[in-house]
């Protein structure tokens, strides 16, 4: 979505209605707790909206000037997180995860196949959802999302037709032209300066999986999606890295 560029036309600080508005969106459509939607929209929060080309709507947290949502079609489209607010969040919204060698497709444009997505318990592991759902992309082996995208399917076409077909249409990426907006900060050491590559073994991802679905079940609102920020010191070991390579 963001490969080609995006200019910034104007910036706005958002106040009044704008900014419950906002607040009110980020509660209805996404998985945050009220705890962190305290910390998102504390009392005296600055945001500022910024109008993009192509009628993107781009909100930016002033204090730490990340953007964290956008709109498409000048505001009126749904609104979606982006990689930066899910590193922060990973409960935001549902992660579908996919082999490390889908990351190549993925940079160059492609959407996300069905076929590349492992679900945590076959089909029915994905759980139940309309066409034009939020999801989050995360590569097997890295727990950090790469990108965020829409279904173009339901659960209930993958029950009829199976794992087959367009999964995803990808709305943005790491290291887009949306990321270039923020900080450029990097949440784990997998995160490359243009891929992003494992940096644990499938194995331990699913004993880590097994661990959790084994773990008791809590109250709604409790117990997850705890705060975890990028890890911006590891930058200079991520630069030095990638110079040896």
């Amino acid at each position: 979505m963001f490969k080609k560029g995006l200019k910034v036309n104007m910036s706005n600080p958002l106040k009044g209605s704008a900014m419950r508005k906002l607040k009110a969106e980020v509660e209805s459509s996404m998985g945050l707790t009220a705890e962190q939607i305290k910390k998102l929209f504390p009392s005296k929060a600055k945001w500022i909206a910024n109008k993009c080309s192509g009628k993107v709507l781009v909100y930016t947290e002033a204090r730490s000037s990340e953007p964290l949502f956008f709109h498409l079609h000048g505001g009126k489209g749904q609104l979606i997180p982006t990689v930066y607010l899910l590193w922060r969040y990973p409960n935001a919204v549902p992660i579908w995860r996919t082999p490390p060698n889908v990351w190549k497709p993925l940079s160059n444009g492609a959407d996300l196949m069905l076929p590349g997505v492992i679900p945590p318990q076959g089909e029915t592991g994905l759980g139940q959802f309309k066409t034009g759902a939020i999801r989050a992309v995360a590569l097997y082996g890295n727990p950090a999302p790469v990108g965020v995208g829409v279904t173009t399917v339901s659960s209930d076409d993958i029950k009829q037709k199976g794992m087959s077909g367009k999964g995803l249409a990808m709305m943005h990426l790491y290291a887009d032209y949306l990321y270039a907006l923020g900080s450029k900060c990097r949440p784990n050491e997998g995160f490359l300066k243009s891929r992003v590559v494992p940096i644990v073994t499938e194995e331990e991802e699913e004993k880590e999986e097994q661990e959790q679905e084994e773990e008791p079940e809590q109250e709604d609102g409790k117990g997850k999606g705890e705060e975890s920020g990028p890890d911006e010191g590891k930058g200079q070991q991520q630069e030095q890295e990638e110079e040896q390579e």
